[in-house]
């Protein structure tokens, strides 16, 4: 399931957990609710979502890819290192090895995890592939001017 459908989900069932919330005040207090309002509040509730999804996926969720070079071991540790504290520390992910040339950072509840797209870092002969969320991008590019 793509980005976009995975945020539409969540912001669909917080704006009827809410919807809920207040119908069920509505209906107990004995108000009155006429179809075109609930038709208009539910339509409301698609139209947020869509919305919300569309800027999540596309300006916070969407994968971008960097690249990180390196001269010697030394400096291919160093950077490991920075993307590890990066990730664990100020991103609070969890490290995941699949082997000694691949890295995936991954949100700790699953819930998370399946709402959000993990942090991968793929490690070539002289070359750090990073593929992150659109929105952790600043953090990883300040890696190339050290």
């Amino acid at each position: 399931m793509n980005t976009f459908f995975r945020y539409f989900i969540h912001f669909l069932l917080v704006s009827f957990i809410i919807l809920a919330a207040i119908g069920g005040v509505g209906f107990f207090s004995k108000l009155p609710m006429d179809i075109k309002v609930v038709t208009a509040v539910i339509f409301s509730a698609l139209l947020f979502s869509i919305c919300m999804s569309a800027i999540f996926s596309n300006f916070l969720a969407h994968q971008e890819h960097t690249a990180l070079s390196f001269e010697t071991e030394k400096d291919k540790s160093f950077k490991l290192d920075e993307i590890k504290k990066i990730s664990t520390g100020i991103l609070k992910k969890e490290e995941l090895q699949i082997n000694s040339a691949k890295y995936v950072f991954t949100e700790k509840s699953g819930y998370s995890r399946w709402l959000t797209n993990p942090i991968e870092i793929n490690i070539d002969s002289n070359l750090i592939r990073i593929t992150t969320p659109k929105a952790y991008i600043p953090y990883f590019n300040k890696l190339n001017k050290n």
